[in-house]
C-alpha cells in the first residue's frame, strides 16, 4: 500500500473514532442536541491522545518486534501491558489530575473499581484489536508484494539462466563449422563468418527482449539453416518451408532454435531419399513447429542435449498450460511436434 494511501485511510480512521462516532453517540443513542464544547473538553482531549498512545504504540513497536519474528508468548505479554499501562495513565490523569486542576472528571467517584478496569478493557482493547487488524492488513500486502517481486527476480534469473546455456552451446557448434571450412580453405568460410555475424547480432541485441516478432525468429533461423547448408557442397538435403503472418505475432526469442539445432547435430542432412524437413506455420493462433530427421549412423555431436533440456525448461516458464510438446524417435527417424499458443 502507498505511503499516501496509508496517511489518508488514518486520518480517515481518527475522524470517524473521534468526531462522527461522537456525534451519533450524542444525537442518535443518546437523543441529546449536539455539543460542540463537549465535542473539544479536555476528557475529549485526553479519549484522543491516549488513543494514540495505545493504537501507535501497537502499530509501530509491539507488533513490528513481536508479530514479525512470530514471538507470539510476548506479544500477548505486550498487550497485557499495554491494558495496564492505557488503564493506569487514563486513571491518573481523568481521575486524579482532571478534578485537581479542573475539577472534572470522566467517572463518578463512587465507580467501583471492577467497574472501571472492565470498560477500559473495553476502551483501550478497541484500539489494540484495530491497529492489529491495519497493521496485520499492510504486512500481508506489503509481503506479498515482496514476494512477487522475489518470484519474477527468481523467474528472470532462471530464464536468463537457461537463455544462456543455450547460446554458448549453438556458438559452439558453429564455430566448429566456420573452422572446418577455414582448415579446408573454402570459399564458403568468408560468408559463413557473416551469416554467424548476423546470428551473434540477433543473440546480442534482441535475444534480452521477452518476446520479438516471429519474423525476427524466422530471419534467425533462416540464416542459421544457410549457415549449415555451407558445409555441404551441394547444399544438403534440406526442406525448410515457412507458412505464416510473419509480422502479426510475437515470440520468445531463441525458443525455436533448439529443436532445429538438434535435427542437424544428430540427423543425416545430405541424405536425398530421406530430408531434414522443417515447417513451420501459424493456425488459428498457434504456431506449428515440426522437424524431422533420419537418424545419422553414429552420434554426429557428443554433446549431452542440454539446449534440448534447457528449452524444454523454457518453455514450462514462458508457455505454461500453453504449449504441447511431443517427441518421437524409432530406429529409423526422429520427429519433434511442437505447439505454441500465441
Amino acid at each position: 500500500m502507498r505511503r499516501s494511501y496509508k496517511i489518508l485511510l488514518h486520518i480517515c480512521y481518527w475522524l470517524y473514532s473521534l468526531g462522527l462516532l461522537k456525534v451519533i453517540q450524542q444525537v442518535v443513542f443518546e437523543h441529546k442536541e449536539l455539543d460542540w464544547r463537549n465535542m473539544f473538553s479536555m476528557l475529549t482531549l485526553s479519549y484522543f491522545l491516549i488513543a494514540l498512545l495505545i493504537f501507535y504504540t501497537n502499530y509501530f513497536v509491539v507488533l513490528p518486534k513481536f508479530f514479525k519474528t512470530k514471538q507470539f508468548g510476548k506479544l500477548w505479554l505486550a498487550w497485557l501491558v499495554l491494558l495496564c499501562v492505557g488503564i493506569a495513565v487514563r486513571f491518573n490523569v481523568e481521575e486524579r489530575l482532571y478534578p485537581y486542576l479542573f475539577d472534572i472528571r470522566n467517572y463518578n467517584e463512587s465507580t467501583p473499581v471492577t467497574y472501571y478496569i472492565l470498560d477500559n478493557i473495553y476502551f483501550i482493547g478497541i484500539y489494540i484489536v484495530i491497529s492489529t487488524v491495519l497493521w496485520t492488513a499492510d504486512f500481508w500486502i506489503r509481503t506479498e508484494k515482496e514476494k512477487n517481486i522475489l518470484q519474477k527476480e527468481v523467474f528472470d534469473a532462471e530464464l536468463n539462466l537457461l537463455k544462456n546455456q543455450v547460446n554458448p552451446h549453438f556458438l559452439f557448434n558453429t564455430l566448429n563449422n566456420i573452422y572446418s571450412l577455414s582448415f579446408k580453405k573454402s570459399d564458403s568460410a568468408p560468408e559463413s563468418i557473416l551469416k554467424l555475424s548476423s546470428l551473434m547480432r540477433y543473440m546480442l541485441k534482441d535475444s534480452s527482449a521477452a518476446k520479438v516478432l516471429l519474423s525476427k525468429e524466422l530471419n534467425y533461423i533462416k540464416d542459421f539453416i544457410d549457415l549449415q547448408r555451407l558445409r555441404y557442397p551441394n547444399g544438403g538435403n534440406i526442406i525448410y518451408t515457412v507458412s505464416c503472418d510473419k509480422d502479426t505475432y510475437q515470440i520468445a526469442p531463441l525458443l525455436l532454435i533448439p529443436f532445429i539445432e538438434n535435427g542437424f547435430k544428430h540427423g543425416e542432412t545430405n541424405n536425398p531419399d530421406f530430408p531434414l524437413q522443417i515447417n513451420i506455420s501459424i493456425e488459428n493462433g498457434h504456431l506449428l513447429l515440426f522437424v524431422k530427421n533420419i537418424k545419422a549412423k553414429g552420434n554426429k555431436d557428443e554433446s549431452n542435449g542440454i539446449g534440448l533440456v534447457n528449452v524444454q525448461k523454457r518453455l514450462m516458464l514462458l508457455y505454461p498450460g500453453s504449449h504441447a510438446l511431443s517427441i518421437k524417435e524409432d530406429e529409423v527417424n526422429y520427429i519433434c511436434q511442437l505447439t505454441i499458443h500465441l
